[in-house]
C-alpha cells in the first residue's frame, strides 16, 4: 500500500535533488554546479541505490541518467511512476535521441526535461534549481515537495537487466539555461579530469579492441559500451568534444551489435583510431586537443602542453637538504575552461560531427598506426608507465593477493587482468592447463568458464588443487543461471561470479578470496609425540620444545595458531597458555581423550589420528581469519582489509573534490635480520610500537593501518607531498629514539618512509601503492631512516 510521507516538523533549508549516475566523473563535474545553486545533491551509482534513496529522503527533482549498470533509465522510471511518485525528472543521458523515446519519457513518464550528454554544468544546474524552486519560498516549497515524493515499496522495484538503447535519431531538445556558478572550482574540476583523461582513454581502447576481436561474447562487448556511454556524455561535459563524439559512434555501433543488427565497423575502427589519436597526443605527443565549448565547424588548432617542470633526484635526509615540494608534472589539461555560451551538447547526429568528416586521413597518421599495431596484440597498448622510482607489480611485495587468471582466450584474459587493475591485486595469466600446473606462488586463482569445454570444471578445479591443495577458486561465468551454479558447486570451487562485474564487486571477490588463502600455519606442541610426527608428514609447522620453559618462550616468540597439549598435565598447560599474553588470540586442543576439553578451557579435541591434519588446519583458518578481521590490539589500528577501505574513500573523496593526497609507506630497517636474530615476539614488539607511535601521531582525518609484517601505511587528504614531509621526519626523529628489550639487551631501529601524491603522480590506490614502494625501497638503500618522494 502506497502512502503519501508524513510532512516533516523541520522542512529543508535546501531542496534535495537525487543524481542518479553511474559516472563518477560526471557527478563530480555536476555536483558542484548544483551545489552552488543553493541545492542539497544525494548521488546514486546505481538503480538500487536510487530506490532505496527515495524512500530515505523528500527530493525535489530527480536526476536519471539513461543507462545504469543496473537497470536503465527509461525502466526505472517506469516503476518508480507505478508505485506513485510525481517528482519532477531531468532525464540524461548520451542516448535515447529517437523521438519515439522522447515522446514515450515526456508524455508518458512526465520528465521536465530531457538532455542529452554531453552538458555545460552552469547552464543544466540552472535548468534544475528551476525546477527544484529553490528560489521559493521556504514554506511554499515544502507543500509542493510534500505533494511529489511518496513512500514506496522498494521490494517492488525489481531492476532488471541493462537493455539495448533504441536506435539514434536526433530529437532537437535544447534548453534554456541561466549561467552562474563558482568558474574557479569548475576549472580544477576541468583540470583535475584532463589528467585522468589519459588513463581513461587507454582502458577505452583497450576495451574496444576485446570487443572487436570478440564480438560475439557479451562480456567485453557489455564492457565496451559501458566506458562508451561514459565517456560519450562526460569528456564533452568537460570540453573534449571529439573523444565524446568518437566515444558515442562506438557506443551506437555496440548498440546494434546487442541488438542482432549490422554494424559498420569501418565506423566503428575509425572512431577508436581518433580516439587512439587523442590518447597519444595526451600520452606525451607534442600537442594535445583541449576542451572547446562547442564542436566547430572544422578541425581547431590543438593547444601545446606546459612544458614539464624539472624534477630533482630522489632526495633523502642523510643526502641533502629537502627541496621544495615538487611541481606537478606537465600533465594534459585544458588551457583555459571553455567559454560561457551556448550548449556543450553537439547539434547533429554522431555520424555528422567534425571526427567523420576527415577520420580517413586519420588512420595514415603514424602515431595511430603505431598504435593499432598495438591494439593488434593480445594485451593491447601499453598502460601509462610508472615512474622510474616505482616498484613493478610483478616484483612488488605490497600488491596482493597474487591471483592466477585462467582462461584459454586470451583475449577475456586480458579483460580479467585489466578489470583487476581497480583492485590491489597481482595476476598471473594461464591459457592452457600446462601453464594452470606450472603456477607457483600463487594466492588464489580465477577460473573463467568455459575452459575448455563446460564439461571441463571440475578437471580445471582438479588441476589447480593437485598443484595447490588448499587454493581458493573462483569460477568466473559468462551466463549465470541454476545449471552453471550447480556445476560450480560440483567442482569444489569455493566462489562463484557472474558477469558482469563492477569495481566494487570484484573488489569484494578480491577481498574474500585474500581471506580464503591459507596463511602459514603454525603449531606448537607439547608431549604430543604421534601428532607432531604427523603433522609435520603433511608440510606443517610443528614446533615440540624439550621442556616447559623453551615452550613458553616459543609460544611468545612464534605466535602459533594452534596448540596441542597431551600428557597428564595437558589441564594445567591449557590454563597456563591462556594465561600469556597471546593466549585469547590462538586455539588450543587436546590430544589426551581423557581430559575434558571444555572443562580444562580448550577448544577441541584432536580426535582420531586420520583427521588429525584435517581438524589442526579448520582450527588455524578460524584463528587467522580472526586475527586478520580485527584491528591492531597494540594500537588499535585498522588492519590491511579495513585500510584499503579507507585509503579509497578518501582518495574518491579528494579526487572529487580536486585536492591533494599523499600516500606513505613506512617499515623497519633490516626487520627480516631482527626477526632471525631476535625471535618473532621481538620482532613483533618493535612493528607494534612503532603503530602506536604512528596512532597517536598527525591528524585525527588521517588515515592509517598495518598493512602487514613490517610495513605500515598512511594516507594524507588535502595534503601534498611538500606539506606532510616535517611530520613524518619527526615520526621518524621519534622512532629512532625508541628501544625495545632483546634478548642480548635494547635493540634500536629505524623507520624508512616513501611517499607518493596525487596527482602529479596518478590518482589511483593501486598506482600510487607501487609507486609509494619503490621508494620505499630507494629509501632503504640509501641507509636507515631515510625519506624519499620523488624520482
Amino acid at each position: 500500500m502506497i502512502s503519501p510521507r508524513a510532512p516533516s516538523h523541520h522542512p529543508a533549508v535546501a531542496p534535495t535533488v537525487l543524481l542518479l549516475d553511474d559516472d563518477a566523473n560526471f557527478r563530480g563535474l555536476v555536483k558542484p554546479a548544483l551545489e552552488a545553486r543553493g541545492l542539497e545533491v544525494v548521488e546514486a551509482p546505481k538503480g538500487r541505490a536510487a530506490t532505496k534513496a527515495l524512500t530515505e529522503h523528500d527530493f525535489a527533482v530527480l536526476i536519471v541518467d539513461g543507462l545504469l549498470p543496473d537497470t536503465n533509465g527509461m525502466k526505472w522510471l517506469e516503476k518508480i511512476r507505478a508505485q506513485g511518485v510525481v517528482t519532477p525528472v531531468v532525464f540524461i543521458s548520451a542516448f535515447f535521441r529517437d523521438l519515439g523515446s522522447y515522446k514515450r519519457l515526456t508524455e508518458e513518464l512526465a520528465c521536465r526535461a530531457v538532455v542529452h550528454k554531453p552538458v555545460e554544468p552552469e547552464r543544466f544546474a540552472a535548468q534544475v534549481a528551476a525546477l527544484a524552486g529553490a528560489s521559493e519560498p521556504g514554506a511554499s516549497r515544502a507543500r509542493r515537495r510534500k505533494r511529489s515524493t511518496l513512500e514506496i515499496d522498494v521490494t517492488e522495484l525489481e531492476l532488471d537487466d541493462l537493455t539495448p538503447a533504441p536506435a539514434i535519431e536526433e530529437v532537437d531538445s535544447d534548453i534554456v539555461f541561466v549561467p552562474g556558478v563558482a568558474e574557479e572550482q569548475e576549472a580544477q574540476l576541468r583540470s583535475s579530469y584532463a589528467e585522468l583523461l589519459p588513463h581513461v582513454l587507454d582502458a577505452f581502447v583497450r576495451a574496444c579492441g576485446r570487443a572487436r576481436r570478440s564480438p560475439n561474447l557479451p562480456a567485453p562487448v557489455d564492457e565496451a559500451r559501458r566506458q562508451a556511454h561514459e565517456l560519450a556524455g562526460t569528456a564533452g561535459s568537460f570540453g573534449f568534444h571529439e573523444v565524446s563524439t568518437a566515444a558515442a559512434l562506438v557506443e551506437r555501433e555496440l548498440a546494434k551489435l546487442q541488438r542482432r543488427e549490422d554494424v559498420d565497423w569501418a565506423s566503428y575502427d575509425r572512431a577508436v583510431a581518433e580516439t587512439r589519436a587523442a590518447l597519444a597526443a595526451l600520452s606525451g605527443g607534442p600537442e594535445a586537443p583541449a576542451p572547446a565549448a562547442a564542436p566547430p565547424a572544422a578541425r581547431p588548432e590543438p593547444a601545446a602542453a606546459p612544458p614539464a617542470a624539472p624534477r630533482p633526484a630522489a632526495p633523502s635526509r642523510p643526502a641533502a637538504p629537502r627541496p621544495a615540494a615538487p611541481s606537478r608534472p606537465a600533465a594534459p589539461r585544458p588551457a583555459t575552461p571553455p567559454p560561457r555560451s551556448g550548449d556543450a551538447r553537439p547539434a547533429a547526429p554522431p555520424e555528422a560531427g567534425p571526427m567523420a568528416a576527415d577520420a580517413t586521413q586519420l588512420v595514415e597518421m603514424p602515431e595511430v598506426a603505431e598504435a593499432a599495431a598495438a591494439e593488434a596484440s593480445p594485451r593491447g597498448p601499453a598502460p601509462a608507465p610508472l615512474p622510474p622510482s616505482a616498484v613493478s607489480p610483478e616484483r612488488s611485495t605490497l600488491l596482493g593477493p597474487r591471483l592466477l587468471v585462467v582462461d584459454d582466450d586470451p583475449a577475456l584474459v586480458d579483460y580479467v587482468a585489466t578489470a583487476l587493475q581497480s583492485t590491489l591485486a597481482a595476476f598471473v595469466p594461464a591459457t592452457t592447463f600446462d601453464e594452470v600446473r606450472r603456477a607457483r606462488d600463487v594466492d588464489a586463482a580465477i577460473v573463467s568458464l568455459p575452459f575448455g569445454s563446460p564439461d571441463r570444471c571440475e578437471e580445471t578445479v582438479a588441476t589447480l588443487r593437485a598443484v595447490h591443495s588448499r587454493l581458493p577458486v573462483a569460477l568466473l561465468a559468462l551466463e549465470d543461471g541454476h545449471a552453471i551454479r550447480s556445476r560450480a558447486v560440483s567442482s569444489g570451487a569455493d566462489l562463484f561470479l557472474a558477469h558482469p562485474l563492477d569495481d566494487a564487486e570484484l573488489r569484494r571477490a578480491v577481498a574474500r578470496l585474500e581471506a580464503m588463502a591459507p596463511a602459514r600455519l603454525r603449531v606448537l606442541l607439547h608431549a604430543a609425540p604421534e601428532a607432531t610426527a604427523a603433522l609435520q608428514e603433511a608440510g606443517i609447522e610443528a614446533n615440540a620444545p624439550a621442556d616447559g620453559d623453551a615452550f613458553f618462550q616459543v609460544l611468545e616468540r612464534d605466535r602459533p595458531q594452534v596448540v596441542v597439549l597431551g600428557g597428564s598435565d595437558a589441564q594445567r598447560m591449557t590454563r597456563a597458555v591462556r594465561m600469556a599474553a597471546s593466549g585469547d588470540d590462538l586455539a588450543v586442543l587436546l590430544a589426551n581423550p581423557a581430559t575434558d576439553a571444555r572443562a580444562s578451557g580448550a577448544d577441541g579435541e584432536l580426535g582420531p589420528a586420520e583427521r588429525w591434519v584435517e581438524i589442526v588446519r579448520a582450527h588455524g583458518d578460524r584463528v587467522e581469519a580472526r586475527r586478520r578481521r580485527a584491528p591492531d590490539g597494540a594500537s588499535g589500528l585498522p588492519t590491511r582489509r579495513e585500510l584499503i577501505g579507507a585509503l579509497r574513500a578518501k582518495l574518491a573523496e579528494t579526487r572529487r573534490r580536486a585536492r591533494a593526497f599523499t600516500l606513505a609507506a613506512f617499515e623497519v630497517d633490516g626487520y627480516d635480520q631482527i626477526r632471525a636474530r631476535e625471535g618473532d615476539a621481538v620482532a613483533d614488539r618493535i612493528v607494534d610500537g612503532l603503530a602506536k607511535l604512528l596512532a597517536g601521531r598527525f591528524r585525527v582525518e588521517d588515515v592509517r593501518g598495518r598493512w602487514g609484517g613490517p610495513t605500515l601505511v598512511a594516507g594524507f587528504a588535502e595534503t601534498g607531498a611538500g606539506s606532510i614531509i616535517p611530520a613524518i621526519e619527526r615520526l621518524q626523529q621519534e622512532a629512532g629514539s625508541l628501544g625495545f628489550a632483546g634478548r642480548k639487551g635494547r635493540v634500536q631501529v629505524s623507520v624508512s618512509a616513501g611517499l607518493a601524491a596525487a596527482p602529479s603522480d596518478g590518482d589511483e590506490l593501486r598506482r600510487l601503492m607501487l609507486i609509494a614502494e619503490g621508494r620505499l625501497r630507494l629509501a632503504q638503500q640509501q641507509g636507515g631512516g631515510s625519506l624519499v618522494w620523488q624520482g
